[in-house]
């Protein structure tokens, strides 16, 4: 059976009977829906009775999915009268198919056809698979839409139903991101637009159940626009088992798996009906670089639901349901045709714009237009097939070249870590040889400081024996001083004696002029006294002897006087005589106790004194004795010190002959082991060509970086090379400078005499 529908009038035309034509689709309906309750039995008595192998489940099934269109046809009216208000464009308002005809006979007509296809489904579909895909593109009516969209996926059959109330008990590892992105699907309907409210609510359930359902895929962001779709037709648990058939049966899961591959495929074979089909269009995308995937992704993802409007987007999922992916690329084709002339007068960013605000809106304006071009597009299954071939071999190739590059990879690092464990291993010898030359360097220097340290010490034995035959005769006069000292000590004793017999009997004389000092004193008070009673009574006669006795006494006094100067006179000479004798400081130091025996009067001090002087003359003997044991320990250390000196000369010298031939060896075995890092180069070299062979188009920065890396490791072992001839060059020029740098003295060790002169001229 074939129908004719006539184009609908605008809604804006028809604003004033669309109440009167509505109660007139509802009153056909509910008769539909009577006609289908009574004549239930008799069908299934026919289909029992002309299709004896279907089963009595399947019909049972048909007649429960027909009570319960009957029963949600009036939550389906408010859902549909919601939309009608909010005044958006994606509600049966403005569908062509809700208002499919003008008369009430054909709208009859329409209601019974599809009545008939639903009731009869299974034999339908299967003898009549033509015409039932003839009648949904030319539109599903809308109250029976979530019917037929069932019917179409075989979704009453599918064993996930009874699991979405469990589903809605568990969590979902996925809930946060499915909030996220639950605000911005369909942000401009009325039945999402409230947040926590019943779409968005409805909205998170089915999408947070499919990811527990299937849990490989998780939760996709495109996903969200077909469930959408799905809930403005239906209830949520239906909406669960549709997307659970459209993933398993309609190639969706593999799209929405993590890897994506199913999208990768078809890009790559819309890109190729493109180019065929509209070369002009494909030309012009090649020279924006404008890629296939960024403006086709989201049919594919979406279904078109993102892209077009939902009147749109309503048929293009009616007719993905019957007839799958090939009308995804035919709609997408059509709306490439229909939009050619103006994609063609956009660049890059133009034609993003363009296809998402003007596209849509052209598409809306004529979607029967674009529709029948759709069905107009030459689609060839067979050479999808084949795209689909050279698509996974394509991509096994690129496989087997990425797993390829990945060993060249692999291999490359392992090469650059050799590489740079050789470098490491050169600087490790280079830092080896220069570590040497310094060492040899640093030894040189310290023979040549010992060298110059043995000749300050041979100057100064020199200087020592110098020394030491001025101290010997030194001592010689000493000795013979101290002869003299002898004999003139013996004088001193008795001149000490002498004088200390003289100081006494001077020091009695000046006690007894003390005391008659002191007598001549009282007798000046007393003759005062007298005086002064002599004034009294005879004033004239005693004042004239008291004058005469007072000239008598000062006269007494002066001589007293001159002889205590004579006698002071004589205790210097006595002390100068002394002084020549003894010394300043003993003599000073006798004058200090002949003046504290003055004042003290004490004699047996001074004899203590001088007896004091003879023990510290002693001691001074005994002290030049000891300097002179002193003297000779000294310059025996010294010689001990020399014949060390000597020793560890004869010691560097022979060192240093071992260092030498140690590190002529050392040279020897860092020439062996550059060849070697040669022909390991070499033999690196030619592997490396044949991986740049290999990796010509996909690793040449890092075969750029190891050739770099070989240069730099060639140029450092040529200087090593130069290191080596200097070396063996400043090896010669080391033992000539060394050989004139060491004089006959310095070969030939100095004789026992010389090393004692030299300590004594330390000393």
């Amino acid at each position: 059976m074939a129908l004719d529908f006539e184009e609908p009038a605008s809604f804006d035309e028809k604003s004033d009977n669309f109440d009167e034509n509505f109660v007139r689709v509802r009153s056909v309906s509910v008769q539909y829906v009577d006609s289908l309750l009574f004549t239930d039995e008799h069908v299934q008595r026919s289909r029992s009775s002309s299709v004896s192998s279907s089963p009595t489940s399947r019909n049972s099934s048909i007649s429960s999915i027909i009570w319960e269109w009957g029963r949600r046809l009036l939550e389906s009216d408010a859902k549909s009268l919601n939309s009608l208000a909010s005044g958006g464009g994606h509600s049966r308002k403005s569908s062509s198919t809700s208002l499919v005809s003008v008369g009430d006979k054909e709208e009859e007509d329409v209601w019974q056809v599809w009545g008939s296809v639903v009731n009869e489904w299974d034999t339908l579909y299967k003898k009549k698979t033509a015409f039932v895909k003839d009648l949904v593109r030319r539109g599903i009516p809308n109250h029976i839409r979530n019917i037929v969209w069932q019917l179409l996926c075989n979704a009453q059959h599918c064993p996930s139903r009874e699991l979405y109330t469990d589903y809605l008990k568990s969590a979902s590892p996925c809930e946060k991101v499915i909030i996220r992105d639950i605000a911005r699907t369909y942000p401009e309907h009325e039945f999402f637009r409230e947040k926590d409210g019943p779409g968005q609510e409805s909205l998170f359930n089915v999408m947070k159940a499919y990811s527990l359902h299937d849990r490989e895929v998780g939760y996709c962001q495109g996903s969200a626009f077909i469930v959408g779709l799905l809930l403005l037709q239906m209830p949520e648990e239906d909406a669960f088992v549709v997307m659970v058939r459209l993933m398993e049966d309609y190639r969706l899961r593999e799209m929405y798996k993590p890897s994506m591959a199913e999208l990768g495929l078809c890009m790559y074979q819309l890109e190729c009906i493109v180019q065929e089909q509209i070369q002009e269009l494909h030309m012009h995308f090649q020279a924006q670089s404008f890629h296939t995937s960024m403006y086709a992704s989201s049919w594919f993802l979406t279904l078109f639901t993102s892209s077009l409007s939902l009147q749109l987007a309503c048929r293009v999922m009616d007719l993905f349901l019957s007839e799958g992916m090939e009308m995804i690329f035919r709609i997408g084709i059509a709306i490439l045709q229909y939009c050619k002339e103006d994609l063609l007068q956009h660049d890059m960013e133009g034609m993003l714009r363009y296809f998402q605000k003007e596209m849509p809106a052209k598409c809306e304006a004529d979607p029967d237009y674009l529709i029948n071009l759709a069905m107009q597009v030459k689609y060839s299954p067979k050479k999808m097939k084949k795209l689909e071939k050279d698509y996974t071999s394509y991509k096994a190739k690129e496989q087997e070249e990425m797993v390829e590059l990945r060993r060249l990879r692999t291999e490359n690092k392992l090469l650059r870590q050799r590489i740079e464990n050789l470098e490491l291993e050169s600087a490790s010898l280079a830092d080896r040889l220069v570590q040497g030359q310094v060492t040899r360097a640093q030894e040189a220097e310290d023979s040549y400081a010992l060298r110059r340290e043995l000749a300050s010490l041979k100057q100064q034995q020199l200087l020592m024996e110098q020394e030491l035959e001025r101290s010997k005769r030194k001592i010689k006069e000493l000795d013979e001083a101290n002869s003299q000292h002898s004999s003139l000590d013996n004088q001193a004793e008795d001149l000490i004696q002498s004088m200390h017999q003289e100081l006494i009997s001077v020091k009695l004389r000046e006690a007894t002029k003390e005391d008659t000092m002191q007598d001549l004193l009282h007798r000046i008070k007393e003759l005062e006294a007298m005086n002064r009673c002599l004034k009294e009574a005879y004033p004239e006669n005693t004042i004239i002897l008291i004058q005469e006795e007072l000239i008598a006494v000062k006269l007494r006094e002066s001589e007293a006087q001159l002889h205590i100067k004579e006698l002071l006179k004589k205790i210097s000479e006595l002390q100068s005589q002394l002084v020549k004798y003894v010394g300043d400081s003993a003599a000073n130091h006798i004058n200090e106790e002949i003046k504290n025996a003055e004042k003290k009067g004490n004699v047996t001090e001074l004899q203590q004194r001088v007896a004091y002087l003879e023990k510290k003359l002693n001691e001074s003997e005994l002290k030049n004795m000891k300097m002179e044991l002193e003297h000779k320990n000294v310059v025996s250390d010294f010689k001990k010190k020399v014949t060390l000196l000597e020793t560890q000369v004869k010691e560097l010298a022979d060192t240093n002959q071992a260092q030498l031939a140690a590190e002529n060896e050392d040279v020897k075995i860092l020439c062996k082991r550059v060849t070697e890092l040669q022909v390991k180069l070499a033999e690196e070299r030619e592997l490396n060509k044949k991986l740049t062979s290999a990796t010509e188009n996909g690793d040449a920065d890092a075969n750029h970086n190891t050739d770099k890396s070989y240069k730099h490791i060639s140029h450092f072992l040529e200087t090593l090379k130069q290191s080596r001839n200097n070396l063996s060059t400043e090896d010669g020029n080391f033992e000539q400078v060394y050989k004139l740098r060491l004089s006959p003295r310095d070969i030939h060790p100095p004789s026992k005499i010389e090393l004692i002169k030299n300590e004594v001229n330390v000393q």
